[in-house]
């Protein structure tokens, strides 16, 4: 029998003694959270809650259970609970906070958190980092580069906090303060994971090993990060190792099944090994998440071109030009038919041409997928 396993024997037999003892039995929770067995911790709480319904305690320790089983949901519910009921504390509110983040309800989770004080910031002191990242996923990056610039003047040393704003800039096409920020989060906390991301794509047209190994490290800390995933994937894909890129972007897309851009990387990737029926199923995911994405419509296009469906492509691509006149997939049909008029010069011209609004203005992807396209080309003309 190990120390733990008996001390946690140890404080069982206590509360036999003592079964209405809740600090005792809190501390029973404890010992099973830290045996990792919190089916049993779940057990012993529910039980705990069909006598004693309305204790705040017990309620809130469920829910965070509920969190770390990941059932946020449930965590969400009961929180809200809490509140209804008339309890309010910095803590229930970041709580409460995080787990709407995790269910994807950002503007939610910026509500409660607007409700924490400065002040009690040392009670939550992951409260700030979650808010700047709820704002960025909310979309607003200019509000989340305000509010993180302002805390970041009275929390020097927050690293979470200088990460979350690094990786914000980066996705508002400030590359210098991106890497401003991430540089600063490192010297803080070497393994800041935001900052980690920010710099692996900052280096990913340029060094792509080292990018590699910065998503790596991420991963090593949160194995079910689908941006740190996508990003090992682009650091293969620049490699040329494109099963590898392949497997990545199978995580990716796993652990991120709402993301557009990343379908259609590994759609194209899937275009880059002639796989014609996967790319196929990837685009046709994407164009399900979003039918009025013009991307979609022109790879389907591609799709329809590489087939031979003469008439279904020129459907699509009139729609993807209407949707997206300058997007990747228009000029590679344009590429394709240029091939299959024997006309060189045009689809050199046509590659050359083609990113400008790629990547949402990142030219690491952009310089990434114009190696990959004209790697493509190429096969195709041998």
């Amino acid at each position: 029998m190990t120390e733990q396993s008996d001390t946690l024997s140890r404080y069982l037999g206590y509360l036999r003694q003592d079964p209405d003892n809740i600090g005792l039995l809190l501390q029973v929770v404890a010992q099973y959270r830290a045996a990792r067995q919190p089916r049993e911790a779940e057990a012993l709480l529910d039980e705990a809650l069909s006598k004693w319904p309305g204790h705040s305690t017990l309620l809130h320790e469920r829910a965070l259970l509920a969190i770390a089983s990941g059932d946020a949901a449930t965590a969400k519910a009961l929180f809200h609970h809490l509140q209804e009921s008339g309890a309010d504390s910095a803590v229930l509110r970041y709580n409460t906070a995080y787990a709407h983040y995790l269910l994807g309800e950002f503007a939610e989770s910026v509500v409660q958190l607007q409700q924490i004080a400065p002040a009690a910031y040392a009670e939550v002191p992951r409260a700030p980092c979650l808010h700047v990242l709820a704002l960025h996923h909310q979309g607003e990056l200019a509000a989340a580069r305000e509010l993180a610039e302002g805390l970041l003047a009275t929390l020097p040393e927050d690293a979470d906090l200088a990460g979350a704003l690094a990786l914000t800039c980066l996705d508002d096409s400030d590359i210098k303060r991106a890497s401003h920020w991430a540089q600063r989060s490192l010297a803080i906390a070497p393994e800041q994971i935001y900052a980690l991301t920010t710099l692996g794509t900052l280096e990913l047209a340029t060094q792509p090993a080292i990018a590699g190994q910065h998503f790596d490290r991420v991963l090593a800390h949160n194995p079910h990060d689908g941006r740190a995933w996508s990003g090992l994937a682009l650091s293969y894909l620049a490699r040329e190792q494109l099963d590898q890129a392949a497997a990545a972007f199978s995580q990716a897309v796993k652990f991120m099944p709402g993301h557009i851009g990343t379908w259609h990387a590994y759609g194209w990737l899937h275009l880059l090994q002639q796989r014609i029926d996967d790319a196929e199923r990837c685009f046709q995911t994407a164009f399900e998440l979003d039918h009025n994405f013009g991307e979609s419509h022109g790879a389907l296009a591609v799709i329809a071109t590489l087939r031979g469906n003469t008439a279904e492509a020129d459907a699509l691509i009139k729609r993807a030009q209407r949707l997206a006149p300058d997007g990747m997939s228009v000029r590679f049909v344009a590429l394709l038919q240029a091939q299959a008029g024997n006309d060189p010069a045009r689809a050199a011209a046509i590659v050359q041409d083609a990113f400008g609004a790629l990547g949402n203005g990142q030219p690491q992807l952009q310089a990434l997928m114009q190696g990959a396209l004209k790697r493509f080309a190429g096969k195709r003309d041998q």
